[in-house]
């Protein structure tokens, strides 16, 4: 070839294969024969000639435009070649296997061919003979070539109908397993086959007992399906089906250039011998089989029904179980076959816009989704992406965007030597002068602008007090520039604002963008040299000429181009890296953002494929793949081959949206840690910017320029689920039954690369999971949800994708505080390794749910920066009677807007634990309760709009409506995160403050109607309604809402629930039945809700999860109780004996943990059995157990005397070993045990002592624990009622006498107080410290004191005033009116609400009993020293002042003796008629039981 690329290209030479390959089929016949084949001289056209466009299309077609490179002078060449192979022979192996046959065999091959040898000193022989351990000494796994031709030989012999023997080929052995699983499945089938017995044993029918089991009995576990796959199967032939053409690639070298899609002939069949076929060709994808490169453009053809069609009935006595296995993997490889079908898009295309020109030549309009900055090594510049109006990839690149500051002026100048403050005040130009000549001096600014303006601040803590509004000085400068010096002390300014504001931060508050939109562009020009890899690449010298596009009807978006990715990945034993050996790829080139999702759900797919590093190509592979219909394969003999065909089919589909699962831990950042370590070309192709090298080590830095979807990270958000594995989310979200879906371990994938159907099995599942992610994204409405996140905020899309909620609320408020002219707050660095970010953050954190704890930036639990959340103590017990569940609505929002709170109404405090004071009723409204008043009035008139609105019009506004909740409801996490830009740790304090008040003044409110609040967390509220009517239940949830409800203007208390049976064992501990009626509201529906119970962990072992959940079930039940106890009871003497017998499977006993850092990092590995483990295995068994893997173990008898943490073993440590046996005691006594008696423990007739003897425990070691336990619990209820004392009498007036000494009035608020490191009595002495004469001296005239305050107590009772409970009235009057309403009176003044008395009996009452408390001696403190017997006879005659008023009242108790006794005269009922009688009902909530 010339040395010009400009010069026209020589001639190529296609080979002709059909002469060599008669050959060698001819040779295959005569094999074992004494005939010798000899090759014709004469064959003709070996070469073929092909002209230039020929040998361009043919490159074209299988490498796309990646296979020329552009040097400027023209396209050229990479100096890469290609062959035409149609049987998965790779041309340039097999040149260069010739070669050196002709090198080195040739006189050693014609020496054989003299002389054979025969008999045993035969080759033939020395195979046949040779010990099958010997043969592993030939490895297959490196001679990709050797595997493929005994594939084609073995496929060749099938087609014939001859066996291989028959033929006399030599007998093909496949390689050994590397890794064997079939031990772990047996013992996961063993456990699984226990539990569905244990729970078809028990003759009571329950509700959600066993989870692994569907409806009809059918066993759901993974592992099993696993099992059936590789397991081998019956002799029972199945027919084969049509065969339809499939493009399969074998990739013969190194690189991509080498993969080529081969067209198998459709008459290919095969004979089944010894195992039947697996039907593969019923996940059928062909429909959709286009063209490499190219989307196919096809007529749309009749969409199918999406459901399966319904099976005809089958005698079940006829069916084998083989076909039964069969039609099982069939089914789970046909989940998704039916929804592939192409749709015809030419036509919409062509009918779209295709000129992305507006009407004047100078405007360009396009659709931005994506900004990007890099601060660092491009400041200044912003890169926006998109499509244009023809739908083509654009990337404009933003430049000139300048660094704006604002000075903030001091109010004095400072000497330039002391900087000490003058008398002389700043003005402008004094900062101009100081800028220009320091600051600009230092930063060698060639020029600035500048200007005076008037800006608005908020309460922000930056240090210093900043006016609420002043003038600034406004300096705009080049945005290469660094910033100044902010650590230099300035003469003129105070403070600088803006330093670290982003280019593109600055970008979007100019423009006003929120989000994406169409833009309009002014002045671009087109790069000369691309920088991005869009089709479209231009650039704006300033951000000026970037506008929005203000339309009159907006045009909806353009369709997104989306890739959704499944990566399989195994562990590189050598290496302990985890390796891709299988993409599959699903693409949509049409979806529809603001359109529900489309049918079919993706047009086009493909799976690549290699072998992992330990395994060898299966013999029988490439007869499988000939057969296998489901997708378009490609296969790869190398990972780097896999990733270079990757990005090769990437860059062609050039996607807008990425979509997986889990993309940072198992996915995408798996993709770019493998192309850059195996330093594949052109690695920046996963973005859309060029880049050279790789920088930063997030996985987003990678994918620069494409929206990234992780549908597990979205879920979170948008669901609440027990987890977010995609096992979980498909039967949550998809809801498909657990057996339609199987997941696949290490060793599960290591097992189906032994055989040729578990390569296809596998593949199948992969591009079915890749189906289930790309049906999660389009169910979960994440697309159109996360659009209108972002149109709200005004941030951008990668990061509500994310789950940036901080970002997010950052941008809603920079944009509102922007708009309303406001200094917008500089954003906190992270500095972790700072001493003064650590004593911040220990002062300044919270997290977002409203408990606020401090950050971890340096590792360990902190204490509380403020107080969060209130949670009741629960009253425990089981409840058979409705329980009422009650919360506000969005109840942190409605008290911001409740109260006012906001950064421009409320003062920060001097002090850091002081709570600020609410604003004034009169204020103006602050940004924040705007903000959030803005956002519920919006979603407000959505849900409006839906009632009227078409499906697809209202599938829309339901997801704006959820946006708008969703930002809402997360606008108080920015309070209290400490890293949050808006951080105000005295608001968060306000709203969590004003919260509590809330929830105890609602419990209050509720106690007052005479129910009883069980439990209480945050928001919510248990009401005990000890009824079982249902309908009744919702009517008294509506009169406590109506009541509650009106307190406020704001906040709104809403029925949650109802439970039907709650077992309440602590704070965050419960299970509850909830019911609900159904559609058709004549039936009740059932279902269990569990919260912090041991029976949801995974570190106890599954045979104590299995009887927790069992018993749980009968607690639940509508048994009696004492059936409840018999039947639990029962259970457990049943596996007690099953234990004891060794009727329960090994693996039930299994106890599961996860390490959560290297084996080799743990300190005390003696206390932890799985650490002993793990570290046991790497060293003697070859195992690599690492962070994050979970640790299987059983607890086993030694014969040594080593507490159970230490006598951990795994399982095949067990099973190989005689000495080692099962202890069952200790999962009797230290599993089962426990699980149970926390359940049963509020139950009445049992304990911990019956169930040990349940369970043949020794009972008294238990009982006493119950006592102490039970003496635990008495003290703690004590402590609790004293606590409760102290709670209720905070709103009690404290007691005040004035000393006759020294006249100076004492406060007593209890009988003693605090004095040094002890206590002493507030009666010993004066709190004058000139005083020297003690109170109790003067106890006689303290006595009146107390009688004088007693009686305005009670003479303020009597007074009788009442206040309308109505906030807008709040009349007082004593009129007692006789309209009353559910025997209220009704205020006659507003008509609205009710008359309650501002001073009752409760009050009075609560009054006295607090005085009768600081003069009670008994309740003294620990530390006190020997009291004086006169003090002690003082304290005594002010106790019994009290108690003698307290005789006379008969509130808290029904003296029976007097009811009894109504006709007699009072003188003539004698002396004992004040007498207490023993029987009395208690009746007040709050009274102290002496």
């Amino acid at each position: 070839m010339s040395d010009s690329p400009s010069e026209p290209r020589a001639k190529r030479l296609k080979v002709d294969k059909a002469g060599r390959f008669a050959a060698l089929q001819k040779l295959k016949q005569l094999k074992g024969s004494k005939n010798k084949y000899e090759v014709d001289e004469d064959v003709d056209n070996v070469y073929e000639l092909v002209d230039e466009r020929e040998y361009a299309k043919k490159a074209k077609d299988l490498y796309g435009d990646a296979w020329i490179e552009d040097d400027g002078t023209g396209y050229v060449e990479d100096g890469r070649d290609f062959f035409e192979d149609e049987d998965n022979y790779s041309g340039d192996e097999e040149a260069g296997s010739s070669k050196r046959d002709k090198k080195k065999g040739t006189r050693k091959r014609a020496r054989e061919d003299e002389k054979r040898v025969k008999s045993k000193g035969s080759i033939r022989s020395l195979f046949s003979n040779a010990v099958p351990k010997k043969a592993t000494a030939v490895s297959i796994k490196d001679d990709d070539i050797l595997a493929d031709i005994l594939g084609e030989l073995q496929d060749n012999t099938s087609v014939k109908g001859d066996s291989i023997k028959e033929a006399g080929a030599p007998k093909v052995i496949a390689p050994a397993r590397i890794i064997s699983n079939s031990s772990k499945k047996a013992n996961d089938t063993a456990a699984k086959e226990y539990m569905n017995s244990f729970m078809n044993n028990i003759k009571v029918k329950q509700t959600d007992i066993c989870p692994s089991k569907d409806k009809l009995g059918n066993d759901k576990s993974d592992d099993k399906l696993v099992t059936n796959i590789l397991k081998t199967k019956s002799d029972e032939p199945l027919k084969p089906k049509d065969i339809s053409p499939i493009a399969v690639s074998k990739q013969g070298g190194k690189s991509i250039e080498d993969a080529k899609p081969v067209e198998i002939k459709e008459n290919s069949t095969s004979v089944i011998r010894n195992e039947p076929e697996i039907q593969d060709d019923d996940f059928d994808l062909s429909c959709l089989q286009d063209d490499s490169s190219l989307f196919e453009l096809e007529k749309a053809a009749p969409r199918e029904n999406l459901e399966a069609p319904p099976e005809k009935p089958v005698n079940p006595a006829t069916i084998t179980p083989a076909v039964t296995e069969v039609e099982d993997m069939q089914k789970l490889l046909s989940n998704w076959e039916n929804i592939c079908q192409t749709d015809d898009f030419e036509e919409e295309l062509a009918s779209a816009a295709t000129n992305a020109f507006a009407d004047e030549e100078s405007e360009l309009r396009f659709w931005y989704w994506e900004a990007w900055e890099d601060a660092i090594r491009r400041p200044g510049e912003v890169f926006l992406f998109g499509r244009t109006l023809d739908g083509k990839s654009i990337c404009v690149r933003i430049q000139k965007i300048a660094r704006v500051l604002y000075l903030l002026p001091r109010e004095y100048l400072l000497d330039p030597i002391s900087k000490e403050p003058t008398k002389q005040k700043v003005t402008l130009a004094d900062l101009y002068k100081e800028f220009d000549e320091t600051i600009a001096t230092d930063l060698k600014l060639s020029e600035f602008r500048s200007r005076k303006v008037t800006k608005n601040f908020g309460y922000h803590s930056i240090g210093i007090d900043v006016p609420q509004q002043c003038d600034y000085m406004e300096v705009h400068y080049d945005g290469k520039t660094p910033i100044p010096n902010l650590k230099r002390k300035y003469n003129s300014i105070a403070h600088i604002f803006g330093t670290n504001t982003t280019s593109l931060e600055r970008f979007l508050l100019d423009r006003k963008i929120k989000g994406p939109c169409w833009l309009k562009l002014k002045q671009y020009t087109l790069n000369p040299a691309p920088m991005s890899w869009c089709k479209t690449d231009l650039s704006v010298s300033e951000p000026k000429y970037v506008l929005l596009a203000e339309d009159t009807k907006p045009a909806p978006p353009p369709p997104l181009t989306l890739l959704t990715l499944n990566v399989r990945t195994v562990v590189n034993p050598k290496s302990l890296k985890n390796e891709i050996c299988m993409i599959s790829m699903l693409m949509h080139n049409r979806f529809h953002i603001d359109k529900k999702a489309p049918q079919p759900a993706f047009n086009r797919h493909m799976c690549g494929f290699t072998r992992p590093a330990i395994c060898n190509w299966p013999f029988d592979l490439n007869a499988k793949l000939s057969k296998f219909t489901a997708t378009k394969v490609f296969k790869h003999d190398s990972e780097r081959a896999l990733l270079s065909w990757f990005l090769a089919q990437y860059q062609q589909i050039d996607a807008d949206l990425l979509v997986t699962h889990d993309a940072m831990d198992c996915q995408f950042d798996v993709i770019a840690d493998r192309i850059v370590t195996l330093k594949i070309p052109q690695w920046s192709r996963l973005g859309r910017l060029r880049m050279s090298m790789a920088f930063g080590k997030k996985m987003l830095d990678f994918y620069v320029g494409r929206m990234v979807c992780d549908v597990k990270r979205s879920a979170e958000e948008c669901i609440r689920s027990r987890s977010y594995d995609l096992q979980t989310l498909c039967q949550n979200v998809l809801k498909i039954k657990e057996t339609d879906r199987l997941n696949i371990t290490q060793e599960d994938l290591l097992d189906m690369y032994e055989t040729g159907d578990g390569v296809l099995k596998l593949i199948a599942l992969t591009m079915q999971d890749a189906s289930f992610i790309l049906r999660l994204m389009y169910d979960l409405n994440i697309m159109p949800l996360a659009l209108q996140i972002t149109n709200i905020c005004g941030n951008i899309m990668t990061r509500t994708l994310q789950s940036g909620r901080s970002e997010r609320n950052e941008y809603l408020l920079l944009h509102a505080f922007t708009e309303k002219n406001y200094i917008v707050p500089d954003k906190r660095k992270r500095d972790f390794s700072s001493a003064a970010e650590i004593n911040t953050t220990k002062d300044d954190g919270a997290d977002h749910d409203g408990t606020a704890v401090n950050p971890a930036a340096t590792g360990g639990r902190r204490k509380a920066a403020y107080s969060g959340g209130l949670v009741l103590d629960p009253i425990r017990g089981l409840y058979d009677k409705y329980i009422l569940l009650m919360d506000f609505n969005s109840l942190y929002p409605s008290i911001i807007q409740e109260y006012n709170i906001c950064f421009t109404t409320v003062q920060q405090p001097y002090n850091l634990d002081d709570l600020p004071e609410l604003p004034s009723p009169e204020m103006d409204p602050g940004i924040l309760p705007l903000q959030l008043k803005r956002l519920v009035e919006s979603r407000r008139e959505v849900k409006k709009l839906m009632a009227n609105a078409d499906p697809d019009l209202k599938l829309q506004y339901h997801i704006r409506q959820m946006a708008l909740k969703l930002t809402a409801n997360s606008m108080y996490g920015c309070l209290g995160f400490a890293h949050s830009r808006f951080f105000a740790q005295h608001l968060a304090a306000l709203v969590t403050h004003k919260g509590r008040e809330i929830l105890m003044n609602t419990k209050s409110l509720v106690q007052k109607m005479n129910y009883e609040v069980v439990y209480g967390d945050t928001d919510s509220i248990m009401v005990n309604t000890n009824i079982t009517d249902y309908d009744q239940v919702f009517k008294i949830g509506h009169t406590i809402k109506q009541n509650v409800n009106k307190l406020y203007k704001q906040l709104e208390l809403d029925v949650d629930g109802v439970f039907s049976c709650l077992l309440l064992l602590k704070k965050k501990k419960y299970a509850a039945v909830k019911v609900s009626k159904t559609s058709k509201g004549s039936e009740l529906m059932k279902e269990q809700e569990h919260k912090g119970l041991d029976i949801v962990r995974r570190d106890w072992s599954q045979i104590a999860i299995l009887v927790g959940k069992v018993v749980l079930d009968e607690v639940l039940s509508d048994k009696s109780l004492d059936d409840k106890l018999e039947a639990i009871h029962a259970h457990l003497e049943k596996v007690r004996d099953q234990i004891v017998n060794g009727e329960v499977p090994l693996p039930m006993f299994l106890i599961t943990k996860q390490l959560s850092k290297a084996p080799g990092d743990f300190n005390s590995a003696s206390a932890q059995p799985h650490v002993q483990v793990a570290l046991r295995m790497n060293s003697t068994r070859n195992r690599r157990y690492k962070k994050g893997d979970m640790v299987d173990y059983v607890i086993c008898n030694d014969g040594t005397t080593n507490p159970a943490t230490q006598r951990a073993y795994h399982l095949d440590e067990v099973k190989s070993s005689e000495a080692l046996k099962l202890d069952n005691n200790y999962y009797l006594a230290h599993q089962i045990h426990p699980v149970v008696t926390r359940m049963i423990d509020v139950l009445e007739g049992t304990d911990a002592g019956r169930i040990a003897e349940c369970l043949g425990l020794d009972a008294t070691k238990f009982k006493s624990h119950v006592q102490k336990l039970q003496q635990e619990r008495a003290e703690e209820a004590q402590a609790e009622i004293t606590k409760n004392n102290l709670q209720n009498f905070r709103a009690c007036e404290k007691f005040t006498f004035t000393c006759n000494n020294c006249n100076t009035e004492n406060l007593m608020a209890s009988a003693f107080k605090p004095a040094g490191g002890s206590y002493e009595p507030v009666l010993q002495t004066c709190c004058n410290p000139e005083c020297n004469s003690a109170p109790y001296h003067q106890v006689i005239a303290i006595r009146n004191q107390l009688t004088l305050t007693m009686r305005k107590y009670i003479t303020r009772f009597y007074q009788n005033w009442l206040v309308c409970d109505d906030p807008a009235c709040n009349q007082n009057t004593r009129s007692y009116t006789h309209v009353t309403s559910g025997n209220r009176p009704i205020c006659m003044r507003c008509k609205n609400g009710y008359l309650v008395r501002q001073y009752g009996e409760d009050d009075l009452h609560l009054q006295l009993k607090y005085l009768q408390y600081i003069f009670d001696l008994a309740k003294k403190p620990s530390k006190i020293n020997t009291l004086e017997p006169e003090l002690i006879a003082a304290y005594q005659l002010l106790l019994d002042t009290v108690n003698s008023q307290l005789e006379k009242t008969a509130y808290g108790e029904i003296n029976l003796g007097r009811l009894l006794l109504p006709t007699q005269p009072y003188m003539k009922v004698g002396k004992n008629f004040h007498k207490k009688v023993d029987l009395h009902v208690p009746v007040a909530v709050h009274l102290d039981d002496n």
